[in-house]
Formats: C-alpha cells, structure tokens, sequence
C-alpha cells in the first residue's frame, strides 16, 4: 500500500467551520456592540484575528480549537509548548480586547466575532476565560526582542490589555471559496496527485532566481512541492497579496511539472519573529500534509534582528513536530559559474557573488530599478512591469 500525507499535528485536522445563523443575514450588529440576538454581545476582530479564525476553523492551526487561556499562553511563551500534550508550539494565538470589551462580554457564553473591515459577522467565540495581557512576556517569548522599531513588537503593543480565550466556529460563507485556501483541500488535491512526499515552501515575496534554486532542490529530494505563499496582514514596505499571486501564478504555469508541484496560498498574518515563526510555519505546512518544510536564511526574519540560521538551530530537540526541516543555505548567483549556486556547491571568491534576498529586490523595485534576468525570470519581471502603476508594496 502507498503511504499516505503526513499526519495532521496532534493526530487530528480540526474542523470548527459552521453555516451562519439566519439571524445575521438579516439583522445588522448595532452600535455598541449588539449582534444579531439581543443578548448576544459582539467584538470587532482586526485583519490579523480574522485570519487566525479562519485557520482555527479550518484545521491550519491543529490541534487547537479556539484562542488560548492563559496557562497555554504563558507556556508557550516561556517553554515554546502547549500544556497538556506538551506538543512544541511557539506563537501565541490569542484574542486581545480592552477594558470596555471584557466589560461587555463578562457573562456571555457566546460572542459574535465580526470583521472591522467589512463589518460581516464571521464566527463565534465561546469565552471560557478572560485574562490579562502580558505584552512583556509575549513580545520577548515570541521576538526574542523588544526593540519598538519590530513590526510584530509594535503589533502587539498596539493591541487591548486584557485577552479572551475560548473555543470558536467560523461561519462557511465568511471562508474564501477556493478550498486550496484550506488544509483538506489541499490535501484532497495532493492525494489526487499522489504526492505523500511533500516538502512546504513559504515565502512573503515574489518569486525569485534563489528562491526557485531552494524549490528545485527540495523537488529533487521529495518528489512533490507545496509553493506556499503569505497572502495574510505583512507589514508596510512588504508586497502585495495580489502581487504575490500574480506573479507566482505566471511562474509556476511556465517552469514547474503540474503533476508534481501544487500553488496554493495562505492567509495568515506575518508576525516577522525569525526562529519562532519558523517552527510555526512547520507546524502548519504538516497540517497541510507536507513531509518535509524548507527553511533557508533568516525565515520570517526582519530588519537583522536575528542571526541568519538561527532558524536552522532552533529545530534541534523538535523531533517530537513529525515534519522533517530542510535547512538550506543561502543562494546567490556566481558570476564565473553564471549559475545560482550556495556555499556548498560554489568555490569561487566571495566577489563573485550576487546575493538575492526580498530586501534587496524590494529596494530596487521602490527605486524603479529593473533587476537583472538572473534575479527574476522573464515572466515574473513582466508581471512586475504590469502591476507596478498599482503598486507593488504595502503603504
């Protein structure tokens, strides 16, 4: 018998994904927090809530089933594991609130979740609990800094002060329609393709020359490839969602075997904390039914606040995650071998090398600078030339 996708972590791909009650189509929320029911009190959820909803709902975040309490909060930001199954886990998810918020929602056992950009009702929560917030704890559990200048430092300082826990359902017609947003949806596809070796690439970026060496590399060595792109909140100076798929979409229909790789995108917010979001993002590219998960230099870092493999050496004594990292050097193109190449497979001197990071082709991009064919294929550049009176970076 075929071996089949690599297990859900915890065992089991949760599914709290529910139709939405008549009651919201017909019924606005009212002012000051009312929902659809009389008693039903109602919590505005920012981009970032709304996306780990939805991944909550759908499985990407197994095995957990709602927004943390805070024995789990504080574990995972001071040993990097949930309580209970001791499972590694090192990103907090958790729903902040203020003052007035924990007021209104004290004593109820149901509070509708609805998004502060559309104003739709999109899920429930069912409060359990309600604690304080401890910034400190979380920005040096998760960043390992506190700098204020740290685009996830200054995320979750903005955030309310208290946080409240409990399980959630999302409502279905709140969720993108395209099931290769979702973890059985893309697993339903990667069984189609027989693909039970699957190595997991996430990227924030356009696809480029180095990342493709990365990619083609891990095809070699696994069979299948899951392109992984970060479609969710990014921080301003990052590209565009649109961008990103556009780009990616040209790229993989022009150079990759359709029966071996798969595109999909993910909707989850950056939190840009290196080493941390590294073995998240392992974590949920198993979800997805991936092997095996690619991690380069400086995965999820930002502005130099990590040593470029730390992301490497994070994952020793995590073989309890069940997904088996590919720690991958840096690529750059080799003028003499006028190939991408790394540290392992290019002798020549160090001033032949051209490195190729997202910084870098960001800035050349913003300062209308058109990169060379060995950082991006013809394709890409020409997306890139199609959509730049758009604009290509988040303002």
């Amino acid at each position: 018998m075929a071996p089949g996708l690599n297990c859900p972590y915890g065992g089991t791909l949760i599914h709290r994904v529910v139709p939405r009650p008549e009651s919201t189509f017909t019924s606005q929320a009212q002012p000051g927090g009312r929902g659809p029911d009389a008693d039903a009190p109602v919590l505005d959820i920012s981009a970032v809530a709304e996306s780990d909803l939805f991944n909550l709902a759908t499985g990407a975040y197994s095995p957990l089933t709602g927004f943390m309490g805070q024995k789990d909060f504080e574990a995972v930001c001071r040993e990097g594991r949930l309580t209970g199954s001791g499972l590694p886990w090192t990103i907090p998810i958790v729903l902040e609130i203020t003052q007035a918020e924990r007021t209104r929602i004290a004593r109820a056992s149901s509070v509708a979740l609805r998004s502060s950009s559309t104003g739709t009702t999109v899920g429930v929560i069912h409060p359990s609990e309600i604690y304080r917030h401890d910034k400190a704890l979380r920005i040096l559990g998760t960043f390992g800094v506190d700098d204020p200048s740290h685009p996830g430092v200054q995320l979750v300082s903005a955030t309310g002060p208290f946080l409240v826990a409990g399980e959630i359902e999302a409502y279905a017609e709140a969720l993108s329609p395209d099931p290769l947003a979702y973890p059985s949806g893309v697993r339903a596809r990667l069984e189609t393709m027989q693909a039970h070796s699957v190595a997991g690439f996430q990227t924030r970026n356009v696809v480029h020359r180095a990342h493709e060496y990365l990619q083609r590399v891990a095809l070699e060595i696994c069979g299948s490839l899951l392109v992984h792109p970060v479609v969710g909140w990014k921080k301003i100076g990052d590209f565009k969602a649109d961008v990103v798929r556009h780009c990616y979409r040209r790229f993989m229909d022009a150079y990759y075997p359709s029966d071996r790789t798969l595109l999909a995108f993910l909707n989850v917010a950056m939190r840009y904390a290196g080493p941390k979001e590294a073995v998240f993002h392992a974590i949920l590219r198993k979800n997805f039914g991936c092997s095996h998960f690619i991690v380069g230099r400086d995965h999820a870092g930002v502005g130099g606040f990590y040593d470029p493999y730390a992301a490497h050496r994070v994952f020793d004594g995590l073989e309890d995650l069940g997904i088996e990292i590919l720690r991958l050097r840096e690529p750059f193109y080799c003028r003499s071998c006028d190939q991408v190449a790394t540290d392992r497979t290019c002798g020549h001197a160090y001033a032949e090398r051209e490195y190729i990071s997202g910084t870098k082709i960001r800035a050349l991009l913003a300062g209308g600078a058109d990169p060379a064919s060995h950082i991006f294929r013809p394709e890409v550049l020409a997306s890139l030339n199609e959509l730049k009176d758009q604009g290509l970076f988040y303002e």
